[in-house]
């Protein structure tokens, strides 16, 4: 029954992704499915509920288990980029998902599409972003506590930045047929960063 349901999701995701919400209907994502329709209908009664899970089980479940805990055992640094190494997974993990024949961009899409049509969807997006610049302010705070970035530095307005650069990375490198390299980049952008944001050295 699980493997069935992650199926119809599976397909479902790809559809929508290609076409957009509007544009699918439910007998094409039936017939996708290679289900029959009472088969398919056990599972999703409507295209606005099979929508909600696809986006759940393909957004916020990434989002929810996506790791944002410091670890004191590493610096600042560290932990950056061990996140932004984690993101990068996800993006991989997701592009395989749905194919190089569906361009990644299309992802985004989806979900600024949802957050038109579902104010919850927009809400909850909105929440779990609260929390993550609420985080990296606990990163930031870290980091100063250890002497790697300047006491000076606006924690919260830092985390805005932090938090800008890593999503921006994505989705800008998202448009590129060349296939970039995101970790490469980030090291680079944050190689910069990290020079503006550290104490200068005492001689």
């Amino acid at each position: 029954m699980k493997d069935t349901k992650s199926h119809i999701l599976t397909v479902s995701l790809k559809l929508f992704l290609e076409k957009g919400f509007s544009d699918v209907s439910m007998n094409e994502l039936v017939s996708a499915s290679g289900l029959s329709k009472g088969a398919f209908y056990h599972y999703f009664k409507s295209k606005d509920s099979l929508y909600e899970e696809t986006l759940n089980t393909y957004f916020f479940s990434y989002l929810e288990n996506f790791p944002m805990k410091y670890n004191d055992e590493k610096s600042f640094r560290e932990n950056l980029k061990e996140l932004y190494s984690n993101l990068v997974g996800m993006m991989n993990e997701i592009r395989a998902l749905i194919g190089s024949d569906i361009h990644i961009i299309s992802y985004y899409r989806t979900i600024w599409e949802s957050m038109t049509r579902n104010p919850a969807m927009r809400e909850a997006i909105e929440g779990y972003y609260r929390e993550y610049n609420a985080a990296l302010n606990h990163w930031i705070n870290k980091g100063k506590s250890n002497g790697e970035i300047k006491e000076e530095v606006d924690s919260e307005t830092l985390s805005y930045h932090i938090g800008s650069l890593i999503e921006g990375v994505l989705v800008v490198y998202s448009y590129y047929e060349s296939g970039e390299d995101l970790y490469q980049i980030y090291n680079q952008v944050f190689g910069q960063l990290y020079d503006l944001i550290s104490p200068e050295k005492k001689n």
